[in-house]
């Protein structure tokens, strides 16, 4: 992570550790995506908090998460958004940006039917191992507009965010591996079982009778040992 700039207050900061701890603590990817959205609301007393994860071409949002708009809200406007306008902006150019008005931005083309106001905005990438992997997006600030320390608490954020988003990430690969491996255990054992099973299913051949058909040493032994005593009868 970079050094954290000295502008940041001392309880930001501690804030900030304690965001962290949670964050990198926690494995399970979506309980992570919600911590990261619900701090970065916390941290900059923004009204609304979005984050917006790219799709494998890194081109388009795959998936839009927010806080601070309900379920009837969001049936209201429809469609989540998919990388236009401002938003693709952080998409075409991964560094953050702060607007007083986001309507002033040249690429700004307004918001659907049915969406809240909005009116100051910040966003900020989320790169991992400096891949892009989302945006988080903060707009209409309670208290004003967003300001240099706001930026730089939610790029402070967006590096926890992004280490603990690799180690979910990882944990759930492993996971997956891991519960691919006993699948296929499993498999192989009943396919034993089966074999065994089969097996002692099979009548067994009459050693007295059959007695090449007994494989083995103790087969080979007894048929060798009727022979010699067929020989020792003749001489007899």
């Amino acid at each position: 992570m970079q050094t954290v700039h000295s502008t940041l207050e001392p309880v930001t900061l501690g804030r900030l550790l304690d965001v962290g701890r949670s964050l990198v603590s926690e494995l399970d990817l979506e309980v992570v995506l919600g911590r990261v959205l619900e701090a970065a609301r916390d941290l900059t007393g923004a009204s609304y908090a979005a984050l917006g994860i790219l799709d494998e071409g890194r081109e388009e949002l795959e998936r839009f998460l927010t806080v601070g708009i309900d379920a009837d809200r969001r049936a209201v406007i429809g469609d989540l958004p998919r990388g236009h306008g401002v938003l693709g902006e952080l998409i075409r150019h991964p560094h953050p940006l702060r607007l007083a008005r986001v309507s002033d931005h040249p690429r700004s083309y307004g918001f659907p039917q049915g969406h809240p106001p909005m009116t100051t905005f910040l966003g900020v990438p989320i790169l991992i191992r400096g891949e892009a992997y989302g945006n988080l997006y903060l707009t209409d600030k309670r208290s004003g507009e967003f300001d240099e320390r706001d930026e730089e608490a939610t790029v402070v954020l967006a590096e926890w965010a992004a280490i603990a988003i690799e180690n979910a990430r990882l944990y759930e690969r492993t996971e997956s591996r891991r519960e691919e491996l006993q699948r296929a255990g499993g498999q192989r054992n009943r396919r034993g079982r089966r074999r065994r099973a089969r097996a002692r299913a099979r009548p067994r051949a009459d050693c007295e009778t059959w007695p090449l058909a007994c494989r083995g040493p103790v087969g080979r032994n007894h048929a060798q040992g009727r022979k010699g005593l067929g020989r020792r009868g003749k001489r007899g």
